[in-house]
């Protein structure tokens, strides 16, 4: 699956073209949340405003670890400028997270479903994010602190279905701390 991420990202890096922006690279360290406990990538942006990422995460079922690949992108309309650094205060993304351990991953549901098997176990899985962060520069690095919230597709559908019992979040979403090392 490493493999994969770097194809992935080469294939961003060489199909992206952007003409006024030359685009940054940078190495993502993420922890908890949807993309894993622990996930290593790399990650594109190719503009001010736009960046791809992809990453491979970890998750545990059963006292096994399973790995899976994540993709992403995010968009960053709104920025805040300061000798601090560059503040995001708002980034929306999307995400598309996939899984050899099909048959495991989302395999228990939470027991106020009708069955244990109310949503199908897939091996790939949709995802909308937002996120906050804020991006130091100094000389051709930069260093940037990101919180993200997610929800999957399977976590909107089961907000929906179970909207009366709504008071258990842990199920519908999920956020994390990310660190981005720009070169």
């Amino acid at each position: 699956m490493i493999t994969l991420a770097v194809i992935m990202f080469l294939i961003m890096v060489t199909t992206i073209p952007s003409a006024t922006y030359a685009g940054n690279a940078d190495v993502v360290l993420q922890t908890q949340g949807f993309l894993g406990e622990r996930a290593l990538g790399l990650g594109y942006q190719f503009n001010p405003r736009h960046r791809f990422e992809a990453s491979v995460g970890t998750y545990n079922v059963e006292n096994d670890e399973h790995r899976q690949l994540n993709l992403g992108y995010t968009y960053s309309p709104f920025s805040i400028n300061s000798r601090l650094g560059e503040t995001k205060i708002f980034s929306p993304g999307v995400y598309t997270l996939f899984t050899r351990g099909h048959d495991l991953y989302f395999s228990s549901s939470p027991d106020h479903y009708p069955y244990k098997d109310y949503y199908d176990p897939n091996g790939v899985r949709f995802g909308l994010s937002m996120a906050f962060s804020h991006v130091v520069h100094w000389t051709n690095t930069a260093l940037e602190l990101v919180y993200q919230v997610m929800a999957l597709d399977q976590g909107v559908i089961a907000a929906y279905n179970n909207s009366e019992d709504i008071d258990e979040l842990e199920y519908f979403m999920s956020s994390g701390l990310m660190l981005r090392v720009g070169f």
